[in-house]
């Protein structure tokens, strides 16, 4: 389940995610909460869980496709660097470590 705000912004299938920048609020919102949906299930997703996800999103909200490719390179790609992001810190905890 997306935000209030977001849903709405994707049923309008709103220009802002359309824009000539990579990274941006909405698309920042998308991404995240993936992560968190992801992030109930485990915290290191496989390669099929990365693709899985994206290729769902691209499918049901097409707008979103990216034109080269399969069409969810770069939401895979943010999506995997949230991750490694979000992980990065943890290494520094000693009952992890």
């Amino acid at each position: 389940m997306f935000p209030t705000t977001l849903q709405q912004k994707l049923d309008e299938k709103s220009e802002v995610f359309i824009s000539s920048t990579f990274r941006n609020k909405w698309r920042s919102q998308i991404v995240q909460v993936l992560f968190d949906d992801i992030c109930s299930y485990t915290w290191y997703p496989s390669s099929e869980q990365y693709n899985k996800t994206c290729s769902a999103l691209v499918a049901k909200y097409y707008f979103l496709r990216d034109r080269t490719g399969k069409g969810y390179e770069s939401w895979h790609e943010m999506l995997k660097n949230k991750f490694k992001k979000e992980r990065r810190p943890l290494v520094f905890i000693p009952e992890i470590q």
